[in-house]
């Protein structure tokens, strides 16, 4: 699950910036759409990424705690 947070999030934050920074130039409204749905996918995942990662830490150090007493 993470790996494909971490694989796909990055790319689509990339096509998010330079769909942007394109339409900006270009007055496409199509890519002012493909910004904002590729914008939102990769602040989805994101998000999973971080909740997930900080919920196996947690899960890590409760299990450190328990091996050490």
């Amino acid at each position: 699950m993470l790996r494909f947070c971490m694989f796909s999030g990055i790319p689509l934050s990339i096509l998010a910036v330079i769909s942007l920074w394109i339409g900006q130039y270009a007055g496409s409204p199509i890519l002012g759409m493909v910004f904002v749905i590729s914008a939102a996918l990769a602040v989805t995942i994101g998000l999973v990424y971080n909740v997930r990662f900080v919920i196996l830490s947690i899960r890590e150090v409760k299990r450190q705690q328990s091996t050490k007493s």
